[in-house]
């Protein structure tokens, strides 16, 4: 006779628990702090779904975060899960469909219009069958700035990869705007931002939603860079910053502009902003596949990985109007930069 499993939301006394799952499906620890910035953020309201067996251990769970979604001048509740999880020895038992409804049915009865979700090619067709629609294949692609750090330990390369490096130099392109980095975004950013955004479908960017995941979470350097252009603000940018040994790689999280028509042209000054100012080995980059940025970035020698991850949304009631068209959303890597 199979175990009885009881679905719930998560409980303080939980957290040993969880951590113990956390560690046996991601193979990596979730510390308190991070924890505490992820689920318990005054900003940013998460609930987190449990599944628990009758002798009380956790092994499975469906996080949510509670944001807000644009659309037009309408601002809906959504929220955006992240984190499933259910433990390898309870894997194929329906667990992870059983936390999906039982989500579901609590999130509308909090008037939550609609789940964001970004599954990849293993978990989307489960949410397909659970009402989910997808909207459009996200790709990763890669740029390498400096050829020297791809040597690691093989000294022979490291000679001809400079020499590399030294005849790309002479191609770098020059600054067409002024860049400069900003430690917070004030009012004339936000302003910015709610302007280039106003016409697109996307997560709401408030103070709060940008504070706490640009400036608060643990563990983590974002770089904020603001393109001018005779003293007005162009574009703004949002890089994070990850180094592995001696990568050293950069995570474009928002590229904002309200001039679709610049965009190349801006994608090249961060570019050489990131190669030149912040000394970056790899620079890398969200798309949602077919929209204009793609043909920027092929131009720009952006290589693309194989895509495996989908934005998705599941619309829980009639009270938010349904967009599938991805051309109508802003999807940045910032939409999905939680981990």
């Amino acid at each position: 006779m199979s175990e009885t499993i009881v679905y719930r939301e998560y409980e303080p006394a939980d957290f040993d628990k969880y951590k113990q799952l956390y560690r046996a499906v991601f193979s990596k620890e979730m510390s308190a702090e991070h924890f505490k910035w992820k689920f318990q953020s005054g900003d940013m309201n998460a609930i987190i779904f449990c599944a628990v067996t009758e002798t009380g251990d956790l092994v499975g769970s469906r996080v949510v975060l509670i944001t807000k979604v644009s659309i037009g001048d309408q601002v809906y509740q959504a929220a955006q899960s992240v984190d499933s999880m259910v433990h390898p020895d309870f894997q194929g038992r329906g667990i992870y469909k059983q936390l999906n409804l039982h989500a579901i049915d609590a999130l509308k009865k909090k008037d939550i219009s609609m789940i964001i979700t970004f599954p990849n090619h293993n978990s989307l067709p489960p949410l397909e069958k659970l009402g989910w629609k997808r909207i459009a294949p996200i790709s990763i692609y890669a740029k390498v700035l400096r050829y020297q750090s791809l040597a690691g330990s093989k000294k022979y390369l490291k000679l001809p990869l400079r020499a590399l490096d030294r005849l790309t130099a002479l191609r770098s392109s020059k600054f067409t705007f002024e860049l400069n980095e900003v430690n917070k975004l004030d009012e004339s950013h936000l302003a910015f931002i709610k302007d280039a955004l106003s016409q697109s479908v996307h997560q709401n960017r408030s103070e709060e939603f940008l504070q706490w995941k640009y400036t608060e979470k643990p563990e983590s350097r974002y770089v904020k860079v603001v393109f001018s252009r005779e003293d007005a603000i162009q574009g703004l940018g949002v890089i994070r910053i990850d180094e592995n040994g001696t990568r050293k790689t950069g995570i474009v999280t928002e590229f904002i502009t309200k001039n679709d028509h610049i965009k190349k042209e801006m994608l090249d000054n961060l570019v050489s902003y990131c190669k030149g100012v912040l000394g970056l080995d790899v620079l890398k980059m969200w798309e949602v596949e077919d929209l204009k940025l793609s043909t920027s970035l092929k131009k720009n020698h952006f290589i693309k990985k194989s895509s495996s991850i989908w934005f998705s949304i599941k619309y829980l009631n009639e009270s938010a109007e349904e967009v599938t068209d991805a051309s109508k959303w802003y999807i940045a890597w910032g939409d999905a930069d939680t981990a």
